[in-house]
């Protein structure tokens, strides 16, 4: 059997820097909760056959239960708290991700396979060839940064605080918004989780500990045991948009959603701008956008090259110029 799943837990507060404006915490749940219907539905538009949760540890109420139901979208709850680093850091409510695979651990059989999506996914194609790579291995997003690279030093700085007697450490950053594996890699990933949480949890002067340094940490430690991890990347890529209050004049985007297309696209600043336009599509279509018209609404690149024509004399004028250079 084949799952996809989303999860919410409702926080005290809002604390993530995506979500900066929204300070009702009501408002900042439906934003949430209109993307985990889009990601979903998305994913039951091209694959039938997947069976589609999504995790929540409130009352979701009955409008929303119903719209989800009326689509196939089973709405599954499940306590938020047993793997928990505490209110410290600005995104501890995801460590609700390992209350959910703890779920999933049970609900499972063992040649059954999941992928976890964060909210913020849009499926625009079949989900197959993902299923068949994870069926004998661990599949994970590389953020692909380098040990420059600030978030990725801070994980790093991170694990030589929980393990100190490590003197060297060239840990991948994984993301938080990909997770595909069979049930018994994803009972490794949980139980490798729990020790790094429980670990975390009594070290001093951690920074920024989150989802992204547990599951990397854990994963770390699991490959010098022998487990095999595939890339995502083929599959699912993250787009940096809109407007992102951390970094606000960060855009990093690919013409790959046309060109060699991944089928996942992860929008962590569209949450509120072109998700929400996605799902008023839905309500009143009845179905999804054309990746066209989603890829126009999310600020993606043009697929066309730009300066053709300037190109084009560009490159003629460098031809002349060295052919010229080899005659005389």
């Amino acid at each position: 059997m084949y799952y996809v799943t989303n999860m919410l837990a409702k926080p005290k507060k809002v604390r993530t820097s995506q979500m900066n404006s929204v300070q009702n915490i009501d408002k900042a749940l439906e934003i949430y909760i209109k993307n985990a219907f889009v990601c979903l539905y998305s994913v039951k538009q091209y694959n039938s056959n997947v069976n589609c949760i999504f995790f929540v540890d409130f009352d979701l109420g009955d409008e929303w239960s119903n719209l989800f139901k009326k689509y196939g979208i089973t709405v599954s709850y499940v306590k938020f708290g047993d793997f928990s680093i505490g209110d410290q850091f600005n995104w501890g409510i995801v460590q609700y991700r390992y209350d959910v695979i703890n779920k999933l651990c049970e609900i499972m059989n063992d040649d059954d396979q999941v992928i976890m999506l964060d909210t913020d996914v849009v499926c625009v194609g079949s989900l197959d060839n993902i299923f068949k790579e994870i069926e004998h291995r661990l599949c994970l997003f590389d953020v692909q940064h380098s040990l420059d690279a600030r978030d990725r030093r801070s994980i790093l700085n991170n694990y030589l605080k929980i393990y100190p007697n490590e003197s060297h450490c060239e840990l991948i950053h994984y993301g938080g918004e990909f997770i595909g594996a069979r049930k018994s890699d994803l009972v490794k990933v949980l139980d490798e989780s729990a020790k790094v949480i429980g670990l975390g949890n009594s070290t001093m002067g951690l920074v920024n500990f989150n989802d992204e340094h547990i599951t990397s940490i854990a994963v770390d430690n699991l490959k010098k045991q022998g487990l095999i991890v595939n890339n995502a990347n083929a599959y699912i890529y993250r787009y940096w948009t809109s407007y992102n209050f951390r970094c606000p004049n960060f855009y990093l985007a690919s013409t790959n959603y046309y060109y060699n297309p991944v089928v996942l696209w992860h929008l962590p600043v569209e949450k509120k701008f072109g998700i929400m336009k996605v799902y008023q599509y839905i309500i009143k279509r009845k179905t999804m956008p054309s990746t066209k018209k989603m890829a126009a609404w999310f600020g993606f690149p043009k697929i066309t090259r730009t300066h053709m024509v300037s190109y084009f004399f560009v490159r003629v004028f460098d031809y002349l110029k060295n052919n010229f250079s080899k005659n005389t």
